[in-house]
């Protein structure tokens, strides 16, 4: 599936990250890394979640709810499952500057539950020239680490400089509040909204 080309932000899991920016409160930053490099941006978080390593593998890979944890996703659900891997169509909106577009992006999910989800893009299906991230969640004592490593690559124009950093803020702050809404939904006792 192709959608229109235009300016817009990233995505799945970093896709997710067109969400409007706000502070994200409880989520605890470990390091944090962002590059550009020939076109694909790359985004390296650690963080730490106040939740459970178990509830918060629920909610990242309710596929079909995404949307809930981030108002920028206007559809999300499971196409099919190859292999036992599910394929998530995600299609976004967000605009960076003062143009928008919609994003759709077709990702094959790769579980190793409760610990590790790489999501790969297809881009024959997506706004992506390629595009991967790799989620890594450990369990700290009532809490979890989380890794995550992102690596996109649009397959639409970015205006140089300010469109570039109009990006960069939208995927880490992005990223960042989709945490901050995982954390908060992965505390309450049934994952319920």
């Amino acid at each position: 599936m192709r959608l229109a080309p235009g300016v817009a932000g990233a995505g799945l899991m970093a896709a997710l990250a067109l969400v409007p920016l706000r502070v994200a409160e409880a989520v605890e930053v470990l390091s944090q890394a962002f590059s550009v490099t020939d076109g694909v941006y790359a985004l390296e978080l650690e963080v730490r979640l106040a939740a459970p390593r178990e509830a918060v593998w629920s909610v990242l890979t309710d596929y079909d709810r995404l949307g809930e944890l981030n108002p920028a996703v206007t559809e999300s659900r499971v196409e099919r499952s190859t292999g036992g891997e599910p394929e998530v169509l995600t299609v976004i909106r967000g605009c960076v500057l003062f143009f928008c577009s919609s994003v759709a992006r077709v990702e094959r999910m790769q579980e190793s539950a409760p610990a590790r989800i790489v999501a790969i893009t297809d881009p024959a299906r997506s706004d992506l020239r390629q595009g991967r991230s790799d989620w890594r969640l450990s369990d700290e004592v009532g809490t979890t680490r989380l890794e995550l490593t992102v690596a996109l690559e649009p397959d639409f124009w970015v205006p140089p400089l300010l469109g570039r950093r109009a990006l960069r803020r939208s995927l880490v702050g992005g990223t960042l509040d989709l945490l901050a809404a995982v954390e908060q939904r992965a505390g309450q006792p049934d994952g319920a909204p």
